[in-house]
């Protein structure tokens, strides 16, 4: 020990050398020791040191085959004082120790890259920089970060057994080629705990929670009841969690057919056949079969093939749309029935006027009036009350909406004005949106949903309040010339007369269009 009547500098640095007289000290961080010369040391072979343990049985070595015992990446150069680069000590050890692994002691390692090798620590090691493959930590809770055989048996006496990330816990056959593995999902956002049954169970069991307690459950092995409920040939069913049946819903093998007493409810889904040749949909003691009940549309058939119906009625308030429809009316064979695609009865005598306002732009015309009434392809008659427009019959080109539409003019124009559509009133209607008035005797028959093709069949009649011998009303669709107009699938011409080929106004004007 240094003589304490020396006078040594306050607050020393590690390795800080001070000199008094002879002799120079050292300040190695606790106190001050003398500097030996090193000169005047002498090493030693630690091959002639000798180790002997204590206890039975043990061997005496020398200590250089003891110190190999554990190589350390300080026995390379390693510092691991957070500064130094101990990269080259780290790969120099590695390829001494080669396949046996390198013990780091405890400190900050400065890495530049990637280490490759096996290491392991007994304390707390961080890298700085660079990486270093495997670092295994040896605790009193072992952690390992890389991949670790054990040849023999794992005992935990204490603590638990953990898998981090997402891993998998492998079961290997005989051979170690092949394993079933178990893992947990992705993402888990509770700790949960199953708990194992004591017993070993039965042939057949299964597991299944026994009781739930937080995130725990017990699990148990358990029998699944197969007897079927009710009696033979009973579908099955869940009835309360069990098997259920019941006489109204049962299966003939034999047959291949399943039998309801009851109704059938199907939500969003078809009913189908793959039968080649008749299916059938009936009841054998049922006096009346409904289909449809409150379904919007229905509908029979195919559209190739073909629908037969004995007897066919309908009290349905909206639209009953059918393909084609062949019966046998009591005439002895089976024919086709052709409906009627639309019908009007009108007063032909009175014309009102649908008071509106317009504008044309090019030859282009827009027309407002509320209501209208009109579709593509309808044919009108327009007043014009005022501005530049021209009276006279047109077809409706565009319909924006229920209270405009547009046709073109025959002169280009820059026009605004008032004008009126010339309309006679309905009394009766089926598919026919209006009457346009178009001069004495004239009338267009416009249709809401137009004809298929123009190869559709008209038929008029007529009647007037003229007293007069020659009272006699004649409809017929209009006669083809330079000036009329000719049938569409939207619209069609009609024109009454007299006896004397007169045109006249039908007090009672009836018109009906077959297809």
């Amino acid at each position: 020990m240094p003589n304490t009547s020396i006078s040594f500098p306050t607050s020393p640095t590690i390795n800080q050398q001070y000199v008094y007289g002879s002799t120079t000290y050292v300040w190695n961080g606790t106190s001050w020791a003398t500097l030996i010369d090193s000169s005047l040391v002498v090493p030693i072979n630690s091959s002639f040191i000798i180790y002997s343990p204590t206890g039975t049985g043990a061997v005496t070595r020398n200590a250089a085959n003891k110190f190999n015992d554990i190589l350390s990446v300080k026995d390379f150069g390693a510092v691991g004082n957070g500064t130094t680069n101990d990269t080259a000590a780290f790969n120099a050890a590695w390829s001494a120790q080669n396949p046996n692994p390198v013990l780091v002691p405890p400190g900050n390692y400065v890495i530049t890259g990637t280490v490759i090798g096996e290491f392991y620590t007994f304390g707390t090691v961080s890298i700085t920089g660079g990486t270093v493959n495997t670092i295994n930590r040896f605790t009193k809770n072992l952690q390992v970060s890389g991949n670790t055989t054990i040849g023999g048996d794992l005992t935990l006496t204490n603590g638990d057994f953990s898998l981090g990330q997402n891993k998998e816990l492998r079961l290997s056959d005989s051979d170690s080629s092949n394993y079933i593995a178990f893992k947990s999902p992705a993402n888990v956002t509770n700790n949960n705990v199953y708990t194992l049954p004591a017993a070993v169970g039965s042939a057949g069991q299964v597991l299944q929670v026994l009781s739930t307690t937080s995130n725990n459950a017990t699990l148990q092995w358990a029998t699944l009841s197969g007897s079927p409920g009710g009696s033979n040939t009973q579908v099955q069913f869940n009835d309360s969690g069990a098997f259920g049946g019941d006489s109204g819903l049962t299966y003939n093998k034999t047959t291949d057919s399943l039998t309801l007493t009851g109704d059938l409810a199907v939500n969003g889904g078809d009913i189908t056949t793959t039968l080649v040749g008749t299916a059938s949909v009936f009841n054998s003691s049922a006096t009346t079969l409904n289909i449809g009940g409150a379904a919007g549309t229905v509908n029979l058939g195919s559209s190739t093939g073909a629908v037969n119906v004995n007897n066919l009625s309908t009290t349905s308030t909206g639209t009953a749309s059918v393909g084609n429809l062949s019966m046998n009316a009591g005439y002895g064979s089976i024919a086709p029935v052709y409906g009627c695609r639309a019908w009007v009865n009108f007063n032909g005598i009175a014309a009102s006027h649908q008071a509106g306002t317009y504008t044309q732009s090019g030859t282009t015309v827009t027309v407002s009036v509320n209501s209208h009434g009109l579709y593509v392809g309808s044919v009108f008659f327009i007043d014009i009350t005022s501005g530049s427009g021209v009276d006279g019959t047109y077809t409706v080109v565009s319909v924006p909406n229920g209270n405009q539409f547009t046709y073109n003019a025959a002169f280009i124009a820059s026009a605004i004005g008032n004008c009126a559509l010339v309309q006679n009133a309905i009394r009766g209607s089926g598919n026919v949106s209006s009457i346009a008035d178009r001069a004495l005797g004239r009338y267009s028959v416009n249709f809401i949903t137009p004809m298929p093709d123009i190869n559709y069949a008209v038929l008029v009649t007529g009647s007037t309040n003229v007293s007069t011998p020659t009272s006699a009303v004649v409809g017929s669709e209009e006669l083809v010339t330079s000036s009329s107009l000719s049938r569409t699938t939207a619209s069609v011409p009609i024109t009454f007369y007299n006896n004397n080929f007169a045109a006249i106004d039908a007090l009672s004007a009836n018109i009906a269009i077959f297809r």
